[in-house]
C-alpha cells in the first residue's frame, strides 16, 4: 500500500503549524526516495506526537515507516509499528484505518510463509467493514486476498477479489487501474498462464500511457514485468523494444532497483540468444556497487550470475557467488528463487567433487519442491493445528470452571433451596408467557394466513372475470369481423354489381349514398372489432402495439397525442401484455369522452426490466377521482392494475389529469 498522509490526525487542534512542517518535509523526502532522511523526520514527528500525547499523530509516524520498511522488504522492522497502529485505531473506532493494518499486517506474515496466520487477520479485517468504509480500504483488503488465494493456489479465488477490487477502482485512478492489471498478470504468470498475464500487462501499460500524471515508477515496473512475460513466451525482437522505453525512463529518474531488475532481464535474454559476451556485461559487479538494492533483487542478480558460471564452467566465481547468495537466502522470501539457488548449488558440489554438500544441497532443494507442490496442504495444516490449539485451550479453560463452579456450589449450598423455589417460579412465569406468546402469534400467522387467502381469492377471482372478458372480446370481434363485416362486403359487391346503365339521375345518386354507406358501416364494423382485439398486439411488441394505437386516436381525433418509450425493451407473457395495453386504451378513451384535452402524453419507462412506470397527462379540465372512482373506465383500470400488483396516483385539477402507474415486472 501506498503511504498517504493520515489526514485524522489533523483533528487534534495543537500547534497544526509545526505538524504542517513535519508533514512537509516527510513528504518531499519520500518524493525523492531518500528513506534514511525519511526516517529521521519520522522520529521526530513520533517524538512530537509522544510530547503533544497526539495518538494519531504518532499513527501517521508509524504508517510511514511501514511503509518504507516494506519498499525495502525488511518485514520484521515493519511489524511491530503496525501491530501498535492497530491498537491506537481500535482506540478510536477508524475502521477503514483498522482494516487496513490487518491487511498490511496479513501481507507481512504472508511473506514468512505463515499462510494460516495471514488469513487469519483478513478474516480479522474483513469483520470491521461497515457502510461507512472507505472504498480505499476494502480494495486494499480485495488486494491482499487476492495475493494470499493466488499463493495458495486458489486461481478462481485470488482473480474473485482482483476482478471485485478493479470494479470498485474509478477509471480516472490510472495508478490503481493499471496496478490491479498488474496483479492479474502476476497471478497468471504463477500458473504459467502467460498469453493471459502478456494480455493484462498490455492493459496495464495502455492506462499507464493514457494518463496525464508520469507515473515513473509505476510504469518501470509495468514494463519490466512484461519484459520477464516476453522472455517466457521467447519473444526476444519485442524484448528489446520494451527494453528501450524502460531505459528512456531510468535516465530521467534514477532508480537503482529497476536499473538492476532491468539487467538482470537484458542479461537473460541474450543469454538466451547465445551471445554470452553481451549478456556478461549486464552482470557486471560494477553496475550494483554503492547502490541501494533490496536483498530479493540482488539475490536475483547473483543467482543469474551462478547459472551462466557454472555453464561456462568457471568454478572459482561460482564458489564465492555460492557464499555470497547463502548469505542473502535468509531475506528472500521467494520459494521459487531458493529452489533454483539449491539446484544450482547442488550441481556445482557435484562437479568439484565435494558430494555432501551436494547431497545437502539437493535435500534442500527436494525440500522446496515438496513445499511449493503441497502449499495447499500446509495451509490446511497450519489451520488445522491452529484449530487444535484453540480446542486444546477451550478444553483447559473448561476444567477451570468446572472446578470453580463446584467450589461456587459448595459456598451457595444453603442459599440453594430459595434460588430453586426463586428459579421455578420465573420459569413457570416465562413460560406461562412463553405460551401466551405463542398462541398469540400463532393466532395472528393463521389471521395473516386467512387474509392472504381471501385476497388471493379475490385476485383469482379478478383475474378470470379479465380473462373472461378478454375471451369474450375476441370472441366478438371474431364474429364482427367474420360474420358481419362478411355480409357486408358480400351486400356491397352484390349492390355494386348491378347495371346502373338504366338508373337515372336521382337514382344513381341514391345508389352511390348506399354504397358509401355500407363502406362507413364496413368501417366502423372493423373499427369496433380492431379496438375488442387489437390485431397489432398479436403482431408486434407491446411498444409498437400501444405507440400504433396512439397514432390511430390521435388521426380519427383532434387530440394530439405525444408518446414516448425510455429503457430497455422487455418481453412480457401475452396475458399481462393485453393488460398494459388494455390500461393505457382505457385511460386515452376517458380522456377523448371527457376532457376536452387538446395534448396528451403516453410516457413509458423501464428500470433494469424490473419496474414499468406509465405515465398517462392530459390538459384538460380534469375531474375528481374520489367523485369518479366508481365510474366503469377507472373502474376497470384499477382491476387490471391490481391484476398486475401495481400502484396507481392520479393526481387531476382544472389544468390537466395526471395518471402515474407503477408495475413491477418481477
Amino acid at each position: 500500500m501506498l503511504f498517504t498522509a493520515n489526514a485524522q490526525h489533523k483533528e487534534v487542534t495543537d500547534s497544526l503549524s509545526q505538524k504542517d512542517i513535519l508533514d512537509n518535509k516527510l513528504q518531499q523526502a519520500l518524493q525523492k526516495y531518500d528513506f534514511d532522511k525519511a526516517l529521521i523526520i519520522i522520529d521526530s514527528i513520533e517524538q512530537y506526537g509522544i510530547k503533544t500525547k497526539d495518538s494519531l499523530f504518532i499513527a501517521y509516524a508509524y504508517d510511514a515507516k511501514v511503509t518504507i520498511y516494506q519498499f525495502q522488504h525488511t518485514i520484521t522492522k515493519a511489524k511491530p509499528y503496525i501491530i501498535k497502529n492497530i491498537d491506537i485505531y481500535k482506540h478510536y473506532n477508524y475502521s477503514s484505518n483498522i482494516i487496513e493494518s490487518y491487511a498490511i499486517l496479513a501481507s507481512l506474515i504472508r511473506q514468512e510463509g505463515k499462510l494460516d496466520s495471514s488469513f487469519y487477520y483478513l478474516n480479522k479485517a474483513t469483520k470491521y467493514i461497515t457502510d461507512t468504509t472507505l472504498t480505499r480500504s476494502i480494495k486494499y483488503l480485495y488486494n491482499q486476498k487476492s495475493l494470499s488465494f493466488a499463493n495458495t493456489k486458489h486461481v478462481d479465488s485470488s482473480l474473485y477479489y482482483t476482478f471485485k477490487r478493479i470494479a470498485l477502482i474509478k477509471n480516472d485512478n490510472p495508478y490503481e487501474l493499471s496496478n490491479a492489471y498488474m496483479e492479474l498478470a502476476l497471478t497468471f504468470s504463477k500458473f504459467y498462464d502467460y498469453p493471459k498475464a502478456l494480455q493484462y500487462i498490455n492493459k496495464a501499460i495502455a492506462v499507464l500511457e493514457k494518463s496525464k500524471t508520469k507515473l515513473s515508477i509505476t510504469t518501470s515496473r509495468a514494463l519490466i514485468m512484461k519484459c520477464n512475460i516476453l522472455l517466457y513466451l521467447k519473444q526476444y525482437n519485442d524484448i528489446e523494444e520494451v527494453a528501450n522505453k524502460t531505459l528512456d525512463i531510468l535516465k530521467q529518474k534514477k532508480f537503482p532497483e529497476f536499473e538492476t531488475q532491468l539487467n538482470i532481464t537484458l542479461s537473460k535474454l541474450y543469454w538466451n540468444k547465445n551471445q554470452p559476451e553481451k549478456a556478461n556485461t549486464f552482470l557486471s559487479d560494477t553496475l550494483i556497487e554503492n547502490k541501494k538494492i533490496s536483498s530479493s533483487t540482488l539475490f536475483d542478480f547473483y543467482l543469474t550470475q551462478l547459472e551462466q558460471n557454472l555453464y561456462k564452467k568457471d568454478w572459482k566465481s561460482s564458489k564465492i557467488l555460492i557464499e555470497k547468495l547463502n548469505i542473502l537466502i535468509t531475506k528472500t522470501s521467494s520459494l521459487n528463487k531458493k529452489q533454483q539457488f539449491y539446484k544450482l548449488s547442488s550441481n556445482y558440489w557435484a562437479k568439484v567433487k565435494d558430494f555432501k554438500k551436494s547431497y545437502d544441497a539437493q535435500s534442500q532443494y527436494l525440500n522446496i519442491v515438496e513445499q511449493t507442490n503441497n502449499r495447499q496442504q500446509t495451509y490446511i495444516i497450519y489451520d488445522l493445528e491452529n484449530k487444535y490449539q484453540l480446542t486444546k485451550k477451550d478444553e483447559e479453560i473448561a476444567k477451570q470452571q468446572l472446578v470453580l463452579e463446584q467450589n461456587k456450589t459448595a459456598m451457595l449450598k444453603k442459599k440453594s433451596e430459595f434460588r430453586v423455589a426463586l428459579f421455578g417460579g420465573l420459569l413457570l412465569l416465562i413460560t406461562s408467557m412463553g405460551i401466551w406468546l405463542f398462541y398469540r402469534q400463532r393466532q395472528k400467522l393463521k389471521n395473516k394466513e386467512i387474509e392472504t387467502l381471501i385476497a388471493q381469492k379475490e385476485l383469482n377471482k379478478l383475474s378470470a372475470l379479465i380473462e373472461g372478458e378478454e375471451k369474450e372480446r375476441k370472441r366478438i370481434a371474431q364474429d364482427l369481423h367474420d360474420g358481419i363485416n362478411g355480409d357486408l362486403s358480400v351486400i356491397k359487391y352484390k349492390i355494386t354489381s348491378v347495371n346502373q346503365d338504366n338508373f337515372e339521375t336521382g337514382e344513381k345518386e341514391e345508389f352511390e349514398q348506399a354504397v358509401l354507406m355500407l363502406d362507413n358501416a364496413i368501417e366502423q364494423v372493423r373499427h369496433i372489432s380492431h379496438n375488442l382485439a387489437p390485431p397489432s398486439l398479436q403482431n408486434f411488441n407491446l411498444i409498437e402495439a400501444i405507440q400504433q394505437y396512439c397514432n390511430k386516436i390521435a388521426a380519427s381525433n383532434s387530440l394530439k397525442i405525444n408518446f414516448q418509450s425510455y429503457g430497455e425493451l422487455f418481453t412480457l407473457n401475452k396475458d399481462t401484455e393485453t393488460a398494459i395495453y388494455r390500461i393505457i386504451q382505457e385511460a386515452l378513451n376517458n380522456i377523448v369522452k371527457h376532457s376536452k384535452a387538446s395534448e396528451a402524453l403516453v410516457q413509458i419507462n423501464t428500470h433494469d426490466n424490473n419496474n414499468l412506470l406509465i405515465t398517462i397527462e392530459d390538459n384538460g379540465i380534469g375531474f375528481n377521482p374520489n367523485n369518479n372512482y366508481k365510474g366503469l373506465g377507472l373502474k376497470n383500470i384499477r382491476s387490471r392494475i391490481e391484476l398486475l400488483k401495481g400502484d396507481l396516483n392520479i393526481e387531476s385539477n382544472n389544468t390537466g389529469t395526471s395518471i402515474q402507474i407503477n408495475i413491477n415486472l418481477n
